[in-house]
């Protein structure tokens, strides 16, 4: 598993100039609690890997905490590129050689069966990557975010801040990756908006190329903590 954890939260601004987004607190638990929990108990993984950054003390910090949880998994923190997802993502090329999960670290999931994402994996055997996406008709939230265009539960095409949505399906901060993510991310150049290596062109040029990559409809209670 990894575990995004390294942006400066600027739009939760001004608490989290002294407070990471990922420590703020939701049931008496840290976001970052919650999610290790998740790649945990939910997606079984064995290691994590949380790459960290913006007030990355108060990070490595809380991690020691939680490791003394006594949860069955191996957590170790790495430091980030500054360039952008994909690229902290491809940094971790010679720690991982095989299939693995990344969250978003300032997502919160409620009650949610993120355990569906092991059937897509179970039902595809060959696939490339998966994608959790959640059904919303409050159409502003995927104009936040992104969307995806289906053939079945194949990715045909990934849509970024949509200004016309062209479904109810929100792109959430949950994926699930083989090894092939590395050779993807070479493959792919920096965005002409952006600059750098956008993980949605990533995993965009890995479905039209493989036509392997899926949706995994997830059913929670979800919370982007993007601002106060």
């Amino acid at each position: 598993g990894v575990i995004a954890a390294a942006g400066k939260g600027t739009r939760a601004y001004p608490r989290t100039t002294f407070i990471p987004k990922l420590l703020f607190q939701v049931e008496g638990k840290s976001i970052l609690n919650h999610n290790i929990d998740l790649l945990a108990k939910k997606l079984k993984v064995e290691k994590i890997y949380i790459l960290v950054g913006h007030l990355k003390e108060q990070m490595i910090s809380e991690v020691e905490k939680i490791k003394l949880q006594g949860l069955k998994v191996a957590i170790e923190t790495v430091p980030w590129t500054t360039k952008g997802l994909a690229s902290d993502v491809a940094s971790l090329e010679e720690k991982i050689n095989e299939p693995f999960f990344l969250i978003l670290g300032d997502e919160f999931y409620y009650k949610t069966n993120h355990e569906t994402l092991l059937r897509t994996i179970q039902k595809y055997p060959d696939l490339y990557g998966s994608i959790g996406v959640l059904k919303t008709s409050v159409l502003s939230r995927i104009r936040k975010n992104y969307s995806v265009e289906l053939d079945g539960e194949r990715i045909k095409n990934l849509v970024e801040k949509p200004v016309d949505p062209p479904n109810e399906l929100l792109g959430l901060g949950t994926y699930f990756f083989t090894p092939q993510y590395f050779h993807f991310f070479k493959k792919t150049p920096p965005s002409a908006k952006s600059g750098i290596i956008e993980i949605t062109d990533v995993i965009d040029r890995m479905a039209k190329e493989t036509g392997k990559v899926y949706a995994t409809l997830i059913n929670c209670n979800y919370f982007n903590i993007n601002s106060m």
